[in-house]
């Protein structure tokens, strides 16, 4: 199931300037032209617009980086740091396989440039990481939207068949340099004042819920410092032993078990297409989607029912 997911390639969705842009109930469909219009439909206190569900909301899921907090603040310092573990790593075992070899100085170290370069360059591609500007290349990136299990076998398959080296070399280079996001990074917040939003969601009667591909341990820490851990009645995380990975539906389904709620009932909340999709897998009454993360306009509008520039457009399409 793992190399199926590494595979897929993941296709994206949308957001408006100034306010929420909806489109219409069936994603996918084409009017890229006819936002406006869409925008006129939208009612903004809960009227029968595009972008208004049909049921009551009973449930808002959120996914985490690039929703609740920002993508590049947690991720871009883990991707450097990951990528440097491993260029050493490699120029390390260069100089190992070259040691009685009878190279000169200089072309060991010409050896172990070029190494280095490789590994860099390789590594970075595998995340889908632009080592220039720092930031993943699109939300398609796998640094994007996979687990943590899924990028460390990625690495390992990067080590083996992009930098040549032998099973056994790639599977303890990936070990030795593997560091789990461990949620010690700065934690940005992309709303002005998300707590305030769960508090209404909650007197609403919203159940809120969390379902991020991040680990358990850093999401906690994440959601303690944002003020949120009160707040949120259910975390699934990509950790978990019953965690399925985005896009299927599992996830959304099992929050809806738990909570003895219909998918119809809920709004899935996310940057990228692995969100948008496993919400319309699931049926979900309402798929959102946020421009604070990685996705962007084009990516993320055929998988959308409404795109807002960040969370804290969401109460306007959420009806009373």
């Amino acid at each position: 199931m793992h190399l199926r997911i590494l595979g897929q390639v993941v296709a994206t969705a949308v957001v408006g300037s100034g306010g929420a842009w909806a489109r219409g109930r069936a994603p996918g469909s084409a009017a890229r032209g006819a936002c406006a219009a869409w925008a006129r439909c939208l009612s903004l206190k809960g009227g029968a617009g595009p972008g208004v569900p049909h049921r009551p909301i009973k449930c808002v899921i959120f996914d985490k980086d690039g929703t609740l907090i920002s993508f590049h603040h947690t991720w871009s310092p883990w991707a450097d740091g990951l990528i440097g573990r491993v260029v050493d790593s490699c120029a390390v075992h260069v100089q190992d396989q070259v040691r009685d070899k009878h190279f000169d100085a200089a072309q060991v170290q010409q050896l172990i440039a070029k190494s280095r370069g490789n590994a860099r360059e390789q590594v970075a591609a595998t995340l889908g990481y632009n080592l220039e500007s720092r930031r993943v290349f699109s939300e398609k990136s796998l640094l994007a939207w996979a687990a943590q299990p899924l990028i460390r076998e990625a690495l390992e398959i990067c080590l083996a068949k992009r930098l040549g080296l032998s099973p056994p070399v790639a599977a303890a280079i990936a070990k030795e340099c593997w560091h789990e996001c461990d949620g010690k990074e700065e934690v940005v917040a992309l709303s002005t004042n998300t707590p305030a939003l769960f508090a209404r969601l909650r007197e609403r009667g919203i159940k809120i819920a969390v379902c991020t591909s991040d680990a358990r341990a850093p999401t906690e820490s994440n959601l303690a410092t944002l003020g949120l851990s009160s707040l949120v009645d259910k975390v699934v995380c990509g950790d978990d032993a019953t965690n399925v990975p985005k896009p299927a539906p599992d996830n959304i389904l099992n929050i809806c078990k738990h909570f003895q709620l219909s998918p119809e009932e809920t709004v899935m909340v996310g940057d990228t297409n692995a969100d948008l999709k496993m919400a319309l897998a699931a049926h979900a009454g309402l798929s959102v989607a946020v421009l604070s993360g990685v996705g962007s306009l084009e990516d993320l509008s055929p998988n959308a029912h409404v795109v807002l520039q960040s969370i804290d457009e969401l109460e306007s399409v959420l009806g009373e």
